[in-house]
């Protein structure tokens, strides 16, 4: 019994021994900093990413510049409206230089846009398209405008000036007018809007 009591003795000495040192070696040891909490690349809940990010953007200034508006005489009740629109936000945001080109349809303005952004004098700095195609029992209008807007496309890609899409592709006359400046804003007014901060971005890129 004696023996079993002096084992015990000796572990519970041990043990009060390893006790000790942990807590010397813990009071010694130099104090850390605690380590900063890693930057989240996660945005804010709800919060655009563009927002935290220096991102990049045009400024909505066309002072100085050149811009070109090519309408569609077809429905020119509704593109004449176009064409005020996009003249009052050109005139607004810097008054620029501006040159309007007429053409008979939408079908016709790839054609004419393309001699003007390969013109070596006067290139223009954005170009507006204003038209109106209207909706019809067939797919010709559905074609028209996406052959347009195809050769539109391709032309600002291969030359590098904006070409913004001023073309309203309404089912009714009455769809075209409320998108020509009446219930739903002007389709005018966001080209030009569109073709200014377009024309400044690129010149910051």
């Amino acid at each position: 019994m004696g023996r079993v009591e002096g084992w015990i003795r000796i572990h519970l000495g041990v043990r009060e021994l390893l006790l000790a040192l942990l807590r010397l070696h813990a009071k010694n040891r130099p104090h850390k900093e605690p380590a900063k909490a890693r930057a989240s690349s996660r945005t804010p809940k709800g919060e655009p990413y563009f927002k935290v990010m220096d991102a990049i953007r045009g400024r909505m200034d066309a002072g100085g510049k050149r811009f070109v508006i090519v309408v569609s005489r077809w429905n020119e009740l509704v593109t004449k409206q176009l064409v005020e629109g996009a003249l009052d936000e050109l005139k607004a945001h810097g008054d620029p230089k501006v040159e309007i080109v007429s053409v008979p349809g939408t079908w016709e303005m790839p054609v004419a846009v393309r001699k003007i952004v390969t013109r070596k004098q006067n290139k223009p700095n954005g170009v507006i398209a204003l038209g109106c195609i209207l909706q019809g029992q067939t797919t010709h209008a559905k074609l028209l405008g996406s052959d347009v807007s195809s050769g539109l496309m391709s032309l600002q890609t291969e030359h590098g000036i904006p070409i913004a899409w001023g073309v309203l592709t309404p089912d009714t006359m009455e769809q075209a007018l409320e998108r020509a400046g009446m219930k739903h804003g002007n389709k005018g007014r966001e080209a030009a809007l569109a073709a200014i901060e377009m024309s400044s971005l690129l010149d910051n890129l």
